[in-house]
C-alpha cells in the first residue's frame, strides 16, 4: 500500500514548490527579455539615421546643399526616405539644415518603443556627432 502512494503522483507541497520556482524564474526572465527587445529596437533608429546621412551626402553632391525634408516620392525636394524606420519603432525627420553642421537628423520613439525611458530621441548631424535624450550617447548608440 505504501508503494502505491509514492507512485500515485506529486504531493501538494511538491507542486507548490514547483509553482514558486516557476514564478521566480518568470519574474526575472520577462523584464530581462523586455529590456533586450527595447535595446535591439534602438538599432532600427541608428541604421535609419545612418542611411539618411548617406542620402544627405549624395543629395549634397548633386545639389550643393543638404535636403531639409524626407520625401515619400523620388525626385522630391528632399532625400527619399520613409518617415518611419523599417520596423516602425521610430519617426524620422530632418530637424535642421545649417552651414555650421550641415544637417541634423532625428529619430523619435513611437509605439511600443515609448517604453524605452533611456533613449526616446536619437540624433545625428552632418559632422557625424551622435546625440540622444534623455540617456547617454554610449548607451543609446551601442550595438
Amino acid at each position: 500500500m505504501s508503494l502505491m502512494r509514492r507512485i500515485a503522483g506529486f504531493t501538494l507541497i511538491e507542486l507548490l514548490i514547483t509553482v514558486v520556482v516557476l514564478a521566480i524564474l518568470t519574474a526575472i526572465a520577462v523584464p530581462s527579455y523586455r529590456e533586450f527587445v527595447i535595446r535591439s529596437h534602438r538599432s532600427d533608429a541608428t541604421v535609419a539615421l545612418t542611411e539618411i546621412a548617406n542620402l544627405q551626402e549624395k543629395f549634397y553632391s548633386n545639389n550643393l546643399r543638404y535636403a531639409g525634408t524626407l520625401t515619400q516620392s523620388p525626385g522630391g525636394a528632399g532625400v527619399y526616405y520613409p518617415a518611419q524606420s523599417a520596423n516602425g519603432m521610430y519617426n524620422l525627420s530632418v530637424v535642421g539644415v545649417s552651414a555650421a553642421d550641415g544637417y541634423t537628423l532625428q529619430a523619435q520613439a513611437t509605439g511600443s518603443q515609448l517604453e524605452d525611458d533611456r533613449c526616446q530621441t536619437l540624433t545625428l548631424n552632418g559632422l557625424g556627432q551622435k546625440g540622444s535624450s534623455p540617456g547617454s550617447v554610449d548607451t543609446c548608440w551601442r550595438r
